[in-house]
């Protein structure tokens, strides 16, 4: 039985690579959201642009605009689990990010934890700033986002 599963899991990774590599047309070592875009497309998904770009950025753990192979392993959970913890952050990040800038304001914390039933009123979104905010440029970063959760 251990045996199978560890095929499994092998046959698994490596198709998740052979997802990356064909997906990869420049063979960058990393994707770009139109690879990404292309190959999905090609492959029959049919979710919006949109989603699609939400999901880039989640799967984007480095912020850097590109999905290298580890970033693309740990979506696909083929990577140990404190890889799986920083993508599971940037994650929350980006969803609390709703403009997708790369900063949280007050005005995303509020509708953020209005959508999950919590309503928080301008003091409290306040105190949550000076919480978080390090810099006081009434922006958290993700820098700034880690160190608070």
């Amino acid at each position: 039985m251990r045996r199978l599963l560890e095929r499994l899991t092998m046959a698994s990774r490596e198709d998740y690579e052979k997802f990356f590599r064909e997906a990869d047309v420049d063979n960058s070592g990393t994707l770009t959201f139109e690879e990404l875009l292309t190959i999905l497309r090609r492959n029959g998904y049919k979710q919006s642009e949109d989603d699609l770009k939400r999901i880039f950025r989640i799967t984007d753990t480095s912020g850097d605009g590109l999905i290298s192979l580890d970033e693309h392993m740990a979506a696909m959970g083929q990577q140990p689990p404190t890889d799986h913890r920083k993508a599971a952050m940037r994650a929350v990040f980006v969803e609390f990010d709703q403009n997708g800038d790369g900063f949280i304001d007050k005005k995303e914390l509020k509708e953020v934890f209005g959508q999950m039933g919590t309503i928080m009123s301008d003091d409290d979104i306040d105190r949550l700033m000076t919480l978080c905010d390090k810099d006081h440029d009434g922006l958290i970063n993700y820098e700034e986002f880690l160190d608070r959760v």
